[in-house]
């Protein structure tokens, strides 16, 4: 159930086997700016994390039958990492608030019976955690797609037959990532894009002869050598292309 249409508000997912106290939760919570959604069960509410919109917070009980908070908030780690995790329980217990940090990563702890005005700002303080996290997150996707379309566009003007053939490989790589059914193929798309890279120290005849496979002189094999290393100094410094690097390297 959902307490609101308005898809500026964040989301909120609560968890809990009792019914009345998630009827309660949003009752008590309907003044307030949030879209609340609730399950009553580990099943239903990692159901909701995999196949509707996102959401910025999970508050789930600790003890429930089939699956307890420590559990749910696991999975939703995993599933939805940018999600917040809050642990909710009338049962204080130091070794499972000790597992639920270890296992689910929460955010809180908090005890019932929970007055409303601190569930509410214990949300408050969730959601700007959320925020930040999914700033930062995006904020380093569009530093990294800038950087890469950046290096492309050096590449393409510097040396139009290496950026033919990196797309060449792309379109390689792409099928056979399809193939065998890799489920998330950027970093190998971006490496292919960007194995030529190294390319641009080259003058055009002697990049013609590498890629015909004819004999160097000494002195183009030592720039060919050269290479990889002009790789490591153009892509070390950027975010989140170690991945890429190490494929690139080897």
């Amino acid at each position: 159930m959902t307490t609101s249409t308005e898809t500026s508000q964040p989301r909120v997912l609560f968890v809990d086997d009792e019914p009345d106290l998630l009827s309660a939760m949003v009752r008590n919570l309907r003044k307030w700016p949030y879209r609340i959604s609730t399950a009553v069960c580990g099943t239903q509410a990692l159901a909701l994390l995999r196949n509707s919109e996102p959401f910025a917070v999970i508050v789930s009980d600790l003890r429930m039958p089939e699956m307890d908070g420590v559990a749910v908030l696991g999975h939703a780690c995993e599933i939805a990492p940018d999600t917040v995790r809050i642990l909710f329980t009338g049962t204080p217990d130091l070794d499972h608030a000790v597992a639920a940090i270890n296992k689910g990563s929460i955010f809180r702890f908090i005890t019932k019976p929970c007055p409303t005005t601190m569930m509410a700002l214990t949300l408050k303080a969730a959601i700007e955690q959320h925020r930040l996290v999914t700033a930062e997150r995006v904020l380093l996707e569009q530093t990294l797609r800038g950087s890469i379309q950046a290096l492309l566009d050096i590449l393409a003007v510097a040396s139009p037959m290496a950026f033919g053939r990196a797309r060449l490989i792309r379109q390689s790589v792409g099928m056979l990532a399809a193939s065998h059914g890799v489920k998330d193929p950027w970093q190998v798309e971006v490496a292919a894009m960007l194995s030529q890279i190294g390319s641009v120290i080259l003058p055009a005849a002697t990049l013609e002869r590498v890629y015909q496979g004819q004999p160097l002189s000494e002195p183009e094999r030592t720039m060919v050598k050269r290479m990889p290393a002009v790789v490591v100094q153009v892509l070390g410094n950027i975010p989140r292309l170690e991945p890429v690097l190490e494929i690139l390297q080897y």
